[in-house]
């Protein structure tokens, strides 16, 4: 690396002749790479990569290290000697397509890149075994419904590729034995980003499915985000085994749905309870420790459990109202958006909020749609 904390490093099993992958170069520079063998003896090879023509090679990355709050101390991991750490982030434009994916080290130096120029790479995910799933390219609906998902490594090479009746869209989670749990739409997309389907890792073939509009009506919620087609909006998917929970990030019910696997049942609904008549009133969160300064979240994207159970997710913020409160809204220089992170008691049904970063930073923070906090 350029320094200590940009070093990237690796073991690989003994053998007498090896075929090792190279991460983590420079483009445009000439990187310096040490082999060292158990016996202590190394060599040093210098490797000059070529430069890159991206829009990912002009971010601007801020890297800030402040653990301070003891409230996140739970989520964050340090790397002792501060190497073989990147960030892997991917870029989408306004319409939907993408620029590809890109990751950067402790530094804001990019390291690693996917250039593309069809379709979208959103998500992408390392897997258990160590390679990299994402989107596929190949689009049959819309700007963004890909055709399923493909399983690759860092030099690029391709191993299985998911067909997924309905599409994959947004998000995926990998179980603990193995299969996926992918966001999808109705097969023929009648509506879509409201169906949620389990594939099976060895056969590709859907073995569990469930719709959201079982659970709710498509016509409830009373977002001012809906359509007759999109009327969910499901845009990232969770799985807690401990409980058995699947986590949805409904943004046009402005609500995370918590959803009993096994029998596909609504458990509860993480949100502003106005506008919706077809769930139940005892499935809605009470508020507590509101002086703390509680705020539901509106149009949000990318919820995760957290260990322990909490939940983090970014409140995007759009209008922060509902229909018949559109007087409400908030608009102009007043919008902004939150990383925001909720303890919940499904137990009592009650919500603290713990942690929020973002209203403080008001307009020049605020994202009307997509974003994510991790």
């Amino acid at each position: 690396g350029h320094d200590r904390s940009g070093d990237i490093s690796t073991v690989f099993p003994s053998a007498t002749v090896h075929m090792l992958p190279i991460y983590g170069l420079y483009p445009g520079e000439t990187t310096t790479v040490e082999l060292t063998l158990d016996t202590g003896e190394y060599v040093d090879l210098s490797i000059t990569a070529e430069d890159i023509d991206s829009v990912l090679t002009q971010a601007e990355v801020t890297a800030a290290a402040d653990l301070s709050d003891e409230s996140l101390s739970d989520t964050a991991s340090t790397d002792s000697e501060g190497s073989s750490s990147l960030t892997f982030v991917c870029v989408s434009t306004a319409d939907g397509g993408s620029y590809g994916a890109a990751a950067y080290d402790q530094n804001g130096d990019l390291r690693w890149i996917l250039k593309t120029t069809e379709g979208t790479v959103l998500p992408m995910k390392r897997l258990k075994n160590g390679r990299l799933m994402r989107s596929s390219s190949q689009i049959i609906h819309g700007n963004y419904y890909a055709s399923g998902l493909t399983e690759f490594d860092l030099c690029g090479k391709y191993y299985t590729e998911y067909l997924i009746p309905g599409g994959q869209h947004h998000d995926f989670v990998e179980l603990e034995n193995g299969n996926l749990l992918v966001c999808s739409s109705q097969e023929d997309f009648s509506s879509v980003e409201d169906r949620i389907v389990e594939i099976d890792r060895k056969t590709g073939e859907v073995v569990y499915e469930l719709n959201v509009s079982d659970l709710i009506d498509p016509s409830d919620g009373g977002s001012l985000n809906q359509t007759d087609s999109d009327w969910c909006h499901n845009n990232s998917i969770d799985y807690d085994p401990d409980t058995d929970t699947i986590l949805l990030s409904c943004r046009h019910l402005d609500a995370v749905l918590g959803i009993e696997k096994n029998t596909s049942t609504l458990k509860w609904v993480l949100g502003d309870p106005k506008g919706f008549s077809s769930v139940p009133a005892e499935k809605f969160f009470t508020p507590v420790h509101t002086e703390n300064g509680f705020e539901w979240q509106y149009a949000q994207h990318n919820a995760s459990f957290l260990p322990g159970g909490d939940i983090l997710l970014f409140d995007n913020g759009t209008h922060r109202t509902k229909k018949g409160y559109e007087d409400l809204a908030v608009t102009g220089d007043s919008v902004y958006s939150r990383a925001v992170r909720y303890h919940i008691d499904p137990e009592s049904m009650t919500i603290e909020q713990v942690w929020s970063y973002g209203k403080e930073r008001g307009r020049e923070w605020y994202s009307s749609f997509i974003s994510g906090v991790t």
